[in-house]
C-alpha cells in the first residue's frame, strides 16, 4: 500500500493526506458515484471525472 498521495497536474506527492486519513477518520474514506455505463474495468484504462 502507497503512504502517498500524486498531483495528477504535477506528480508532487503528498504523505499528509494519506496520514490524515488514517488519523482522523480510522482509515474510513468513501467517494460517491454513479455508473453510467456498466462494464469491465482494467489495469491502465483511463478514468474521467465529470462535473
Amino acid at each position: 500500500m502507497y503512504d502517498y498521495t500524486v498531483n495528477p497536474d504535477n506528480a508532487e506527492r503528498y504523505s499528509n493526506l494519506h496520514k490524515t486519513v488514517i488519523k482522523e477518520r480510522q482509515n474510513n474514506f468513501g467517494v460517491y458515484a454513479s455508473v453510467i455505463k456498466t462494464g469491465d474495468i482494467h489495469v491502465d484504462d483511463d478514468v474521467h471525472l465529470l462535473d
